[in-house]
């Protein structure tokens, strides 16, 4: 039995949609990151920030029900 049939077919489902989540979150993002304006640069970096952020936190969940 390898590693990936001794997990819970449960947690892989859920960690399955965790990384879409964070792919979601990735496609949100990317307008921002690839405006190259500099026209409302300081608040799209915040927002940059907070997204980044929103996919380390789910990101660090998936990871987690790995372990």
């Amino acid at each position: 039995m390898d590693e990936a049939d001794a997990i819970d077919p449960d947690v892989t489902d859920l960690v399955v949609q965790l990384c879409t989540r964070v792919g979601m979150l990735m496609e949100d993002a990317s307008p921002m990151a690839l405006d190259a304006s500099h026209e409302g640069l300081k608040d799209r970096l915040a927002e940059l920030v907070n997204a980044t952020e929103a996919m380390a936190t789910v990101a660090h969940a998936a990871a987690a029900l790995l372990k």
